[in-house]
């Protein structure tokens, strides 16, 4: 089994920059798009499906009829997640008690009920193999497209297009925050939760995040970190390394659960799924949504320390984390960011379904075509999407990492976008290597991070 400590240790090892290069990308683009993505939409159809193997088929749809081998076989693999299902609900909901409830558990205790979430939500998550048997003799989309036309977006966000930053405001007044007690990791960090009611109406939920505390510093900065499309660690489990190179570094880590995704998932859907199977109207709302999230915990993080506090996030997330740095131009000047980590990152979004190999292996230009979008109409979005304003941030405390061979968020439009924001030539890593491997590359060389750190501490002081 490749444990957590064993991935670190082979990526660290000399050799392990042999993993870290574009070869890696093109693998692992053809294992999200052609099998992750579609079991996974499968996955999502079993556990609306509610054991009916009727309404599997009809909500997946099928390419054909299921003869009768796949048929048992597929009823048994309904009746295997949906008790999957019934113990990761009954997981969560110990959990919500032991961390939020009246009598709120701490130390060992809630690490125990952690534990069993998580061994819980990592054996439904795991359940999209049951459906593997069916990608051999069958086909099926990866996303459940429901695109609405560019006059239904219109109707929904056509004030917002043309008042961004009322649009994009901060929470007034912010929503209460519950925080949970902590639990004491392997190196000594402090782990424990936040919850607050989401500001937006849209997403009407409460949001997660998880808090790590580096040892023995007493007030130390803080990174508030946003995830990547479909990246769900409280399901999966963290993701390897990650949270001890950003607590060497000095930092409390921050990572929000991202609408639609991990607990926040809705029924019918996986993942992340929602905000590209309803572009661009999906999008739009995760934005609008997180980037006020965001603006929620920068205020937390102000109560709670007196040290500076950066907004970062990879791939979907840095895109987040750029326009959090837009919009904070019209926020109060203590909830503005002040420090950027963006990890393989570009602007002209509303370009990316024509411009990124994952949204073209998804099928999405076909599917915003068919709805009757083409470049000019999702330009008109543009101002609601991209920092066209420009960062809140100086670029001397805005550290940016980009991938030279990255197809996913293309590198030639995250270079002109370091270029016309002016930043320092220390604050740019760029390495030969794509979307994913970039991410890879991160955990084998955390510089970046280090880096962010430094010009806090030298800028801040």
């Amino acid at each position: 089994m490749l444990t957590e400590a064993r991935l670190l240790a082979l990526l660290r090892a000399p050799s392990g920059g042999l993993i870290t290069r574009p070869w890696f990308d093109r693998l692992a683009l053809h294992v999200v798009a052609r099998r992750y993505l579609p079991l996974s939409r499968a996955w999502a159809a079993a556990l609306a499906a509610r054991g009916e193997v009727a309404r599997f088929a009809e909500a997946l749809p099928l390419d054909g009829a299921l003869d009768d081998r796949d048929r048992d076989r597929l009823s048994r693999s309904l009746a295997e997640i949906g008790a999957l299902d019934a113990t990761a609900r009954a997981a969560e909901a110990d959990w919500a008690a032991a961390a939020f409830g009246g009598d709120r558990l701490s130390g060992a205790a809630l690490g125990a009920v952690e534990a069993r979430r998580l061994r819980a939500a990592w054996r439904l998550m795991a359940a999209r193999r049951a459906f593997s048997f069916l990608r051999r003799r069958h086909r099926w989309s990866p996303l459940r497209y429901e695109i609405a036309d560019p006059a239904a977006v219109e109707a929904r966000h056509g004030r917002d297009r043309d008042a961004p930053a009322r649009a994009f405001a901060a929470p007034e007044p912010m929503p209460a925050i519950e925080e949970s007690g902590a639990i004491a990791t392997p190196s000594g960090r402090a782990v424990r939760w936040l919850r607050f009611a989401s500001p937006s109406s849209v997403m009407a939920d409460r949001v997660m995040a998880q808090v790590v505390a580096p040892r023995g510093v007493l007030d130390p900065p803080t990174l508030i970190f946003c995830r990547g499309f479909f990246v769900e660690p409280s399901q999966w489990g963290q993701v390897p390394g990650f949270a001890d190179a950003v607590c060497d570094a000095g930092f409390r880590l921050v990572e929000l659960e991202t609408p639609w995704h991990d607990r926040r998932r809705i029924d019918g859907y996986y993942g992340g799924e929602p905000a590209l199977a309803r572009a661009p109207l999906g999008l739009l709302d995760l934005f609008m949504a997180l980037v006020r999230e965001v603006a929620v915990v920068i205020d937390w993080c102000r109560r709670t320390s007196a040290s500076p506090v950066a907004v970062g996030g990879l791939s979907l997330g840095a895109l987040v984390a750029q326009l959090v740095a837009a919009r904070a131009t019209h926020w109060p000047e203590a909830l503005r960011p002040d420090g950027l980590l963006l990890l393989t990152v570009c602007d002209h979004v509303d370009r990316l379904a024509s411009e990124s190999d994952l949204m073209r292996a998804l099928g999405l230009p076909a599917a915003l075509a068919a709805a009757g979008w083409d470049r000019a109409a999702l330009g008109r979005w543009r101002c609601l999407v991209d920092p066209v304003e420009g960062p809140a941030v100086p670029p001397e405390r805005i550290v940016m990492l980009l991938g030279s061979a990255d197809k996913v968020t293309p590198y030639a439009r995250g270079r002109e976008m370091a270029e016309r924001w002016g930043l320092p030539e220390a604050n740019l890593f760029i390495r030969r290597q794509g979307h994913f491997s970039a991410a890879l590359g991160l955990l084998r060389d955390p510089t970046p991070i280090s880096r962010l750190a430094a010009v806090l501490a030298d800028s801040c002081r």
